[in-house]
């Protein structure tokens, strides 16, 4: 009888029936992706640090300075664990040309109308490594190049095209042999980006074009230690180079968290939005159902149906409509799941989700199902 009952209202109204469903589907879908969004981030994130080795703390300089000033404070301080300077060598956007194989010819691009700083680098040596798509540190010979890994997306670029550096009557030509990530400057808020090349490259390039800027970095035994840090460093002003930014652990994490954070805070806020709305059709849906079947219920409960038995008999519709709405919102979820991380995962990489981690999700879209259940039993 259930069964019969289900089908003819279903027949009844499958016009409403399908608009909640719908936003039901929406609903489990767009919790569910966020969630696993987050945990794509974080992941990645983790994965990344633990190779690249971001600085706990840094501090940018623009202009002259004094290696020997920096070591001898570095060696005062008892909980620092290493430090690089990294001589950034910034190169306007309009004198870098990349060269795209298209075919049986080459494309000359500029990056002219590219708002970013532009720094060339040397990978260093001990920690805040620029490493490829596999994760893994890179280590160039002369003539080769690893460009930014955004540049590849936006620019469609390919290894083996090529970059070439104009100055006036300068130009210098690498080969791109890989794409690098950039723990410190991957965050779309970053206004700098940094291109790996070898150290003899590095040189002929700073005797030719480019300003250099400097970056002094920290890692300490314990992460903790960079807020300390960061006080010591500026007491000693001005011996210390300090014409520029500081930046600690913490911030770098926070900024590189935001692109993926925001898409992930919007997928759950757009999924609350659609759940309110779904909620408010299934109280009209009920109020409309109870109004137009007092009859049949009044046949209910002479026939010896309990209030309890009516409406269970109701809800069953609801129950059915929440089960195959987040079953399916889920599944598309899983389907889209690298199309909505592709960002993250070309950012920062891909990292397997534990068995754990997978039930997040899961337990996401059941709370879409208990939201649109409880709306149901309070009416």
């Amino acid at each position: 009888m259930i069964k019969k009952m289900l089908v003819k209202e279903f027949l009844k109204n499958k016009i409403v029936n399908v608009v909640l469903l719908l936003f039901i589907v929406m609903s489990a879908f767009l919790i569910s992706s966020g969630t696993m969004v987050v945990i794509q981030l974080v992941n990645s994130l983790d994965a990344i640090f633990e190779v690249a080795k971001p600085p706990h703390f840094l501090q940018m300089h623009s202009g002259e300075m004094n290696q020997e000033t920096v070591d001898q404070f570095s060696r005062k301080v008892a909980y620092i664990d290493a430090q690089e300077t990294v001589e950034m060598l910034n190169i306007e956007a309009s004198n870098i040309w990349f060269q795209r194989k298209e075919g049986d010819h080459w494309e000359a691009v500029s990056l002219l109308d590219n708002m970013m700083d532009n720094g060339f680098v040397v990978q260093n040596k001990s920690f805040d490594y620029l490493v490829d798509l596999n994760n893994q540190i890179v280590h160039l010979t002369d003539g080769e190049i690893g460009v930014p890994v955004s540049y590849m997306d936006t620019y469609e670029l390919s290894i083996g095209d090529k970059v070439t550096i104009r100055d006036g009557s300068f130009k210098q030509e690498f080969k791109i042999v890989c794409f690098v990530r950039d723990a410190q400057m991957a965050s779309s808020m970053a206004s700098s980006i940094r291109f790996l090349v070898s150290k003899s490259d590095h040189e002929a390039l700073k005797k030719s074009t480019g300003s250099s800027e400097y970056i002094i970095e920290y890692r300490f035994k314990n992460e903790t230690d960079a807020n300390q840090f960061q006080k010591l460093y500026q007491a000693q002003n001005p011996a210390m180079p300090n014409n520029g930014p500081a930046i600690t652990y913490p911030l770098i994490k926070l900024l590189n968290g935001i692109s993926g954070g925001l898409l992930a805070v919007l997928l759950v806020f757009v999924s609350l939005l659609i759940i309110l709305v779904a909620i408010v059709n299934v109280r009209l849906t009920i109020m409309e159902t109870l109004e137009k079947e007092q009859k049949e219920i009044g046949i209910m409960k002479t026939i010896g149906f309990s209030n309890s038995d009516i409406r269970t008999l109701y809800l069953s519709k609801f129950r059915l409509l929440a089960i195959v709405g987040c079953t399916f919102g889920y599944l598309l979820g899983l389907t889209l799941n690298n199309w909505l991380n592709s960002g993250i995962i070309l950012t920062f990489g891909d990292s397997p989700l534990t068995i754990a981690e997978k039930l997040i999700p899961i337990a996401a879209t059941f709370f879409v199902y208990l939201l649109v259940i409880a709306s149901c039993k309070k009416y």
